[in-house]
This record gives structure tokens, sequence and C-alpha cells, in this order.
């Protein structure tokens, strides 16, 4: 038996928030202490099987983009029974911090809490530093960084984002909002340092940030934490540890260790995760058949969240599933339901494997199985299929650091070869296929569920569109990581 503490803060700002200019208000005054601050605990059963959901990006910037989040991200949530409660990795809203109400509105009829962190565009952006710059999501959540416990996990809400203090307005009459950068702050060392010391080195640690903790190298330096090296350094008596983070709107997953500063016993690592977003890119894109926008994430895949299982301390499973995508799988296979033999040779089908986990000596596996009547065709006509088999597909899925793989499946005069790489984040296999198979992808998780011949995902556009679409879509004002 443990206990839950649900109001486990006090906000104690006697003369308010210095918020004469923000635009959204922060801390009313609170005047002097009282007498005693309570906090009540709740008695809880807490199993060490547990699930939870971990979100980020919701970033709406009308009412209009939360009523799309509601329709797609809430029954979603709902389904999953064993989740006790939800983490959403900043940018709760889109710079309008009175959308924080009617989020937290629809968040509620999940049945379970939620636990925010703070993102960039939840700042007041007319703050003069970094002090108060957080004053209105405080007065909403509470504070920015903070400790919980379930179980025998415990999960560090951390604030990574500094803001470097108002600089004038945008041609909208927007404040600037873009002086900011990734940064761990002196004071939440110390606090991550002190509760340290009195957590099990058995229990498991987990970090939820906005800003990754691990920058990739084309991104900007302010979307990564440069003090990374001494958080793993803090990290290292503990085996079990685990990170998740938004932002940037792609998924990649990275292994860290002693390289990173990660020194854990037995040779561990850290696994850093960083979601794609329930926004996708921002609410756009032609519209699905549920009337949403389509809007994948910036590296293609599609918008979504993950469900993590937690068991006891030592294990742990992250499925990322897709909002509004029509299925709970990690791949997708665009190919026609009925097709005649003879069509074979001029029809392509289209397979998108997304949020691939890459782990370091891990290869991710595609498995076909070929049906008799197409096997008879193929022998027929010199076809082989062992071109779509582990062996021709282990060495070019390796090669690719990316967790996003776009895997063209072409009939015809085609050779089993990359065709082209498009900024290093994608890679496109002209490979010899048949129109009748059914699909596995081994991730590190194990073999996720066989996706059979002919499936055919009608909402969604096709791979390349969707790329061409997310990468060359002018990014405006209004809109931004």
């Amino acid at each position: 038996m443990r206990f839950f503490c649900r109001n486990f803060f006090y906000l104690h700002r006697p003369k308010g928030s210095p918020d004469d200019n923000f635009i959204f208000k922060g801390i009313p005054p609170t005047g002097p202490l009282p007498g005693s601050i309570d906090f009540a605990l709740y008695p809880q059963t807490e199993s060490d099987d547990f699930s939870i959901i971990v979100t980020s990006d919701p970033q709406p910037y009308e009412l209009q983009h939360l009523e799309w989040y509601a329709q797609t991200a809430l029954p979603e949530f709902r389904k999953h029974k064993s989740a006790v409660f939800g983490i959403a990795c900043g940018d709760i809203v889109g710079d309008l911090l009175d959308l924080y109400t009617p989020y937290n509105k629809i968040n509620a009829l999940c049945g379970f809490p939620w636990y925010n962190v703070v993102g960039n565009h939840d700042l007041n952006f007319m703050a003069p530093d970094d002090t108060h710059a957080a004053e209105t999501f405080r007065r909403v959540f509470g504070p920015t960084t903070y400790v919980f416990q379930y179980a025998r996990v415990h999960f560090i809400i951390l604030d990574n984002v500094y803001w470097e203090g108002f600089n004038g307005f945008r041609d909208d009459g927007w404040p600037n909002r873009n002086q900011y950068h990734g940064k761990i702050r002196q004071r939440d060392f110390d606090y991550i340092r002190n509760y340290l010391q009195h957590v099990d080195k058995g229990d498991r640690i987990v970090i939820c940030s906005h800003i990754p903790l691990y920058n990739r190298a084309d991104e900007h330096p302010r979307h990564g934490t440069p003090e990374l090296t001494d958080l793993m350094q803090l990290l290292s008596p503990f085996r079990y540890t685990l990170s998740f983070s938004g932002h940037t709107h792609i998924n990649h997953n990275h292994y860290l260790d002693a390289g990173q500063g990660y020194q854990a016993p037995d040779g561990a690592t850290h696994h850093h995760c960083n979601l794609t977003s329930t926004c996708g890119s921002w609410y756009r894109g032609p519209v699905s058949d549920s009337g949403v926008p389509f809007s994948p994430g910036r590296d293609g895949s599609p918008k979504g969240y993950a469900l993590v299982h937690f068991s006891g301390a030592s294990d742990y499973k992250i499925e990322v599933l897709p909002l509004d995508f029509g299925g709970e799988c990690h791949y997708g296979i665009d190919l026609p339901q009925v097709l005649a033999t003879d069509e074979l040779p001029s029809t392509s089908a289209q397979i998108n494997v997304f949020c691939r986990i890459r782990k370091p000596g891990f290869k991710c596996v595609l498995t076909t199985e070929v049906g008799p009547i197409v096997r008879r065709y193929m022998d027929a006509t010199g076809v082989s299929s062992n071109c779509v088999s582990a062996v021709w597909l282990i060495p070019m899925l390796d090669s690719v650091s990316s967790p996003i793989l776009w895997l063209w499946i072409i009939y015809g005069n085609s050779i089993c070869q990359p065709t082209c790489q498009l900024g290093g984040t994608n890679c496109m296999c002209a490979l010899w296929a048949t129109s009748a198979m059914s699909l596995r992808v081994n991730t590190i998780f194990g073999l996720s569920p066989t996706v059979p011949s002919c499936h055919h995902s009608a909402r969604a556009p096709a791979p390349r569109a969707l790329f061409e679409r997310s990468e060359s879509q002018h990014i405006d004002n209004r809109w931004s990581i």
C-alpha cells in the first residue's frame, strides 16, 4: 500500500507574479504564508505491472485544433484500460495560454490523471528573463520540475526550456518567441541529485522533458540539452533508466552509454525516446475520412503517442501508436485489394515502417509470406521471393540510422538497392515482391502482429507524397517547433 497526494504543491507569491505586461496572467497574490500547509495523503494500491500514456506537443492554436485533438486522441486514450496516468511532454498549447482550460477539460475525460511538462510554446513571451516566464503554466499546472513515484518507477518531470527574455514584436504584433534554448538549471540538478540519494539503486528512473536530451546533428543547437553528459553522470549509479521528450515533431530513439557520460552497472545503456507529436505538422494537410487533417509529423510518420508498459523496475515496453491512421501497427501497407496475375509486373506496393527503435547490435527484420497461387506465378516467370526476405532487408535497414524508413516494394524490372537517400533520414528501396503477402516487423520489443496480404490503407496518402509535403510545406510565422 502506498499513498497518493492529489495536490502536491503550494504556490507562494505574496505579491503575485510580476505580470503587468504579460498577455496571460500569472499567479495572483497569495499573501503571507498560512499557519500550516497540509497535503492530504490517500491510500493507493500500485501494481508493479502498469501502463502509462506518453504524448507530446498537442500544441493547439485555436479551439478547432482542440476539437480535432479530442476527436482523435481522446477515444484512443480511453480504450487503454491499463493506463494509470498520462504524461504530456510539453507544448501543451501553441502560444495561446488561455487554451489550457479547455485542454484540461478534454484530458479529464480520459479517466486518469495527467502530468504536464512545460514547453517553449507554454511560456509568457513578454517575460524579461527566465525567472517568471512560466508563471501562467505554474498557475494552472504547478511546478515545472518535480518528481513522483509509482510502484518501483520514479518519474522526473524536468523543465529544460530556458527563456532568454522578451525581444520585441513580430510583424503580426505577436511577441518574438524563438529566444529560448535547451538547458538544465543548476537548481534542478541539485534537486535531482538530492532526490536520487534516497532512491533504491534497483528502481527505474524515467525523465520526461520537452526539448530532447540528445540532439540530432541536423537540428539547431537550441533543440538539444548541452548538460546531457552531466545528467547521464548523475544517473550512472542506476542501471534502469529511460527518458522521453518531444519538441521536434519526429520520432527518434537513441541509446546512450559512456560516450555520453552514462556509465551504468553492467554496461547498461540509457534509452532516450523522442516522440512525434499528437498534432503532427500543426493540424495541417489533407483531410482524412474522419474529417481531421492527416497532418503527419515533420519526418512523415503519422501523428501519435506512446503506450508504455512497466513490469517491475527492470522491464518496459514502448508501443508508438498512430492517431487517425486506421490501425495499431508500426507500419502500413498500401496495395490493391484485388489484383489479377497479369497486372503484377506493372503494380507497385508501398510499405511504410515508422518509429523503428534502433539499438546497437540489433537488426530490424521484415519477413513476408507468399500465397500459393502467386508462388506458382512467380515460379513460372522466374521471379524469386527471396529478395524480400530478411537476407536482403537486414543490411539495408541496419545501415540507416533514422527511425523512419520508407520502403517502396515495386513489382517489375527493378533492382535490389537503395534508389535514393533523402536528407540522411529516409531510405527508399526498390525490391522484388509479390502482391499476395503478409508482413511482420521485428523490433527490440518483439515481433509485431502480422499484417495480412492486400491490406489497404485507403485514408493515408502515399508515403512519397507524405514525405514531400511534410518537408516542403512552408511553416509560417504562426506555427513552429
